[in-house]
């Protein structure tokens, strides 16, 4: 699990940094994000801090094209990918890339330039 507390990554897991994106790379990734995406603060339960919880930032996109997932994990070099039921019979399976913690703010910054619909939730997070 990745969170920070006081800004300080939790797990090394998420330790590596998110490759450095091109202005057209940046721009369409932030356009995946802002139609399909969703930026977040989530609090996370530890008992290993000293107050018991942390908070955890994170970006994620769904998408039912596991290719277009795939290209955001070999674009920026972090995250992961998980499969999903659909909820009923009658929805198409989904997946889910997933960027949390330190990872999720320092891509963020590279999109913010770009981004229209969430870049106040992403001027939070950061």
């Amino acid at each position: 699990m990745c969170f920070f507390t006081d800004r300080v990554v939790m797990d090394k897991r998420c330790s590596r940094e998110p490759n450095k994106l091109s202005i057209e790379a940046a721009a369409y990734i932030a356009g995946i994000v802002d139609g399909e995406g969703c930026v977040t603060i989530s609090k996370v339960t530890d008992k290993t801090m000293r107050i018991g919880y942390g908070y955890r930032p994170s970006v994620s996109v769904s998408n039912t094209k596991r290719l277009l997932l795939e290209y955001l994990v070999s674009a920026t070099g972090v995250g992961r990918i998980s499969d999903r039921k659909p909820a009923t019979n009658r929805h198409k399976p989904f997946y889910v890339w997933h960027v949390w913690s330190k990872q999720a703010a320092m891509l963020l910054q590279q999109l913010l330039p770009y981004l229209k619909l969430k870049n106040e939730q992403a001027a939070i997070l950061i």
